[in-house]
């Protein structure tokens, strides 16, 4: 059921609203994408190990590949949900997963407050008391290496995992027996990104908040200050800055674990376009390992599905439909007309794929 075709029902309308609100944000959906993708079946709900067809299925028909329109595609779909899914495939093959680590609703990470109010502390707790006791996931005990642990997360979850590294260099109790062997971040970098006043530091100290216009990207919050501009704290990561342990510090560095890091490269449309790239760089700054991939230029209109000149997308079964899409900024907040936009903040593109898969590999000796 799309709301769309019930805003003269109002009482329907309000109930599909409703579940589908719910919906957007078991899928990490913000705000501004709830209205996008209203369908409950619109949003992906295909295993990690599915193929590309299955994971794109409903966005593109899974037997046909016929392509079913913009609103039949999921948030996840559009944000390159297919790369993630392969690297995280080729991992498994090897006997490696990631702990990924996403929130329980859209952007509710509170690590700034770590108060009892929300869900993310208990969740941590019992995540890990889940994995010593051996009942996380019905795995059994030692199934899971808490000696080498690999967190990644995605948005706010790539702050959660900057979060984790502070609490383990901190010697907070609830890391107390794991071993952080690296971290992966996507389209985000350290906890301390869209902090507000007092919080804020570095060039995001006196931040605005306002958000930007509707329809504009706040871009790189550098570049902002450097134009004479005030980012919006919405969209600021601190230069400079990894962790409160690392920051006070700085002699550790050396021993911080590696990090991988990806985004796009032009647009991304709820972080910090330097996001990824102000961790990487005060990481090298200090002799801290970490590797940073950003999309290669030209790719990203249709970067959720690859295009055919893009060799580290070759064998995706939809790079022919690249004309499919547009460029995000010429595409209708709903949705409508022919086109799609792959929506640029990204959980995955093509280029990332095979670095990532190297990076965790190199991390355990595989």
């Amino acid at each position: 059921m799309q709301c769309g075709s019930l805003k003269n029902e109002t009482q329907q309308c309000e109930n599909c609203i409703e579940q589908n609100y719910r919906a957007a944000y078991l899928h990490n959906c913000s705000s501004d994408d709830m209205h996008n993708y209203c369908g409950v079946h619109a949003f992906d709900s295909a295993m990690v190990f599915a193929g590309p067809q299955a994971t794109m299925n409903g966005c593109f028909n899974a037997t046909s590949g016929e392509y079913n329109g913009p609103r039949a595609c999921g948030f996840d779909q559009l944000a390159g949900e297919m790369w993630f899914n392969r690297a995280k495939q080729r991992l498994v093959a090897n006997g490696v997963a990631l702990l990924v680590l996403n929130p329980i609703t859209s952007d509710e990470w509170d690590w700034d407050t770590q108060d009892t109010r929300h869900e993310d502390v208990p969740f941590l707790r019992q995540l890990f008391a889940e994995i010593r006791a051996g009942t996380f996931g019905g795995l059994g005990p030692n199934a899971i290496d808490l000696g080498t642990v690999i967190p990644a997360g995605y948005s706010a979850g790539a702050q959660v995992t900057s979060w984790l590294v502070q609490l383990k260099a901190s010697g907070d109790p609830l890391l107390n027996d794991v071993g952080i062997a690296g971290t992966v971040m996507l389209s985000g970098g350290t906890y301390l990104c869209y902090a507000m006043p007092p919080l804020a530091i570095a060039q995001c100290t006196s931040c605005s908040l306002e958000d930007p216009p509707r329809g504009t990207y706040a871009g790189c919050s550098d570049a902002v200050v450097a134009g004479g501009g005030v980012p919006s704290c919405d969209f600021c990561c601190p230069m400079n800055f990894t962790e409160q342990w690392y920051h006070d510090h700085p002699a550790e560095y050396p021993s911080h674990p590696p990090a991988f890091l990806a985004q796009l490269r032009t647009i991304d449309k709820n972080a910090d376009l330097c996001a990824a790239r102000n961790y990487h760089e005060t990481m090298r700054a200090h002799g801290a390992p970490s590797t940073l991939v950003i999309a290669p230029e030209g790719t990203e209109t249709c970067f959720c599905v690859g295009q055919t000149d893009d060799p580290s997308a070759a064998g995706s079964p939809f790079t022919d439909r690249c004309s499919l899409f547009a460029p995000y900024a010429n595409c209708s907040s709903r949705g409508e007309g022919v086109q799609a936009c792959c929506q640029p903040h990204a959980t995955g593109f093509a280029a990332m794929v095979e670095p990532l898969v190297d990076f965790v590999l190199g991390l355990v000796g595989r």
